[in-house]
């Protein structure tokens, strides 16, 4: 049996200055262009994040076959920025006075509005051979003592050679930035964790599990940590 929780990251550029008024969207930025070896393309703009017009701060995008250059860029939602792509030379003998070239005019950019409230919360799948699936729960942050069950939904088939198994998902649990509590069950009584179910009782052996000793007590001496060098 197989579950996690599953929270999907956006690798992005986030420029140390901070990014007020608005929350970070990830912005893709192409361009396709053959600068030449010992050069490179970014994306400039006004705006912090994209350099604030500097072109030793501009944003490097990243090559591929091709001669496209690709890459995220973290801008505050519901703005229009202005950019353009510019060359620029990063051969050491140009450093810190490196000239740049612009590859096109300036252009502008609509970052997206980010969803209004309520976001939706987590997503969490679990790989079981069971008919039924149901997510038991609470929101440790929210102080909960109370158990909630939710029905997951059967999405698809599980894993490759793991007979019988399927793949259930749950999404929009709880509210994001919160901590859960939870294990699955399936309405038939059969839990996944050990020792028991919330308020149930230890399953088989769980946690009076018998053990047998596989070799005699042995000793370790742990080596002296090198002395401080005056």
């Amino acid at each position: 049996m197989h579950l996690w929780l599953r929270i999907t990251p956006v690798l992005v550029f986030l420029p140390t200055t901070l990014l007020a008024g608005g929350i970070p969207k990830p912005v893709t930025f192409t361009f396709t262009n053959d600068v030449g070896f010992g050069n490179e393309v970014c994306v400039l703009g006004p705006h912090p994040a994209l350099g604030g017009n500097d072109p030793l701060k501009a944003i490097k995008l990243t090559w591929s076959t091709g001669n496209v250059w690709r890459g995220q860029v973290a801008l505050p939602d519901g703005e229009t920025l202005a950019y353009k792509f510019i060359r620029r030379s990063f051969v050491t003998s140009n450093w810190p006075t490196s000239t740049a070239t612009d590859l096109t005019p300036t252009n502008t950019i609509q970052v997206p509005d980010h969803p209004a409230p309520p976001w939706k919360g987590k997503t969490i799948f679990l790989h079981a051979p069971w008919s039924n699936a149901n997510l038991f729960w609470r929101n440790l942050t929210a102080g909960e003592t109370n158990w909630t069950t939710t029905p997951m939904q059967w999405v698809g088939a599980g894993r490759t050679g793991v007979a019988g198994e399927r793949l259930f998902r749950i999404d929009a649990i709880s509210t994001p930035g919160t901590e859960l509590e939870f294990v699955f069950n399936n309405g038939a009584g059969t839990w996944t964790n050990a020792p028991a179910p919330p308020s149930g009782t230890a399953t088989s052996n769980w946690p009076t599990s018998t053990a047998t000793d596989l070799t005699p007590t042995n000793t370790i001496q742990v080596p002296d940590h090198p002395a401080p060098v005056s």
